[in-house]
């Protein structure tokens, strides 16, 4: 057997944490007088202003969220009637009648076809309207001028006259009149 010889180590000094590096130790700090704390300079209260905003925001919400009931919950039918009043137009259609005769039989009324007289003023033009008056006039039992100014009238439609008899229809579209259109309805006389 052999002599174990001792072995001698060096010890380290244990590691210190990271943050305990940086503080310096408590002999080093200065045992003098310790200078007064600097107050935070305070710019004013916003708790006044805050309190105000949020208030404004809430009555905000609040009367929005009151419409909305008011509208929604309280007048919908008559807002849903306004808008279906909006989107119905009213179009008086005349009804095709059979006759009406007395107890022998002779027809006391009838129905007898009838047209509407519309003209196309963008199609006629202004140096032309008063000579289509004059020609127009006769037929409808209307004046001149009345159809001159009918004929003047901006757009591309416009009634001269209603429920005229089948044979002044068909007098009035005859091939002179390009821009006047028989339209057809019934009538009862």
């Amino acid at each position: 057997m052999t002599p174990q010889r001792p072995t001698t180590r060096a010890r380290r000094p244990a590691a210190r944490p990271p943050y305990a590096r940086s503080r310096p130790p408590a002999s080093r700090r200065p045992s003098g007088p310790s200078r007064p704390r600097r107050r935070p300079l305070r710019l004013g209260t916003l708790h006044g202003r805050l309190r105000f905003g949020f208030a404004a925001v809430c009555t905000l919400l609040l009367v929005i969220g009151g419409r909305l009931v008011q509208v929604q919950g309280l007048d919908h039918g008559r807002y849903a009637g306004a808008a279906a009043a909006q989107r119905v137009e009213t179009v008086p259609i005349h009804a095709m009648r059979g006759s009406i005769v007395d107890r022998d039989g002779t027809p006391l009324a009838y129905t007898s076809a009838a047209q509407d007289i519309t003209a196309d003023p963008a199609q006629i033009p202004a140096a032309s309207r008063a000579a289509y008056g004059a020609k127009l006039a006769p037929l409808l039992h209307v004046s001149a001028a009345t159809v001159a100014i009918a004929l003047a009238t901006p757009g591309q439609y416009v009634k001269l006259a209603s429920a005229v008899p089948q044979l002044t229809a068909q007098k009035v579209a005859g091939p002179a009149h390009h821009g006047d259109h028989a339209g057809h309805q019934g009538g009862h006389h």
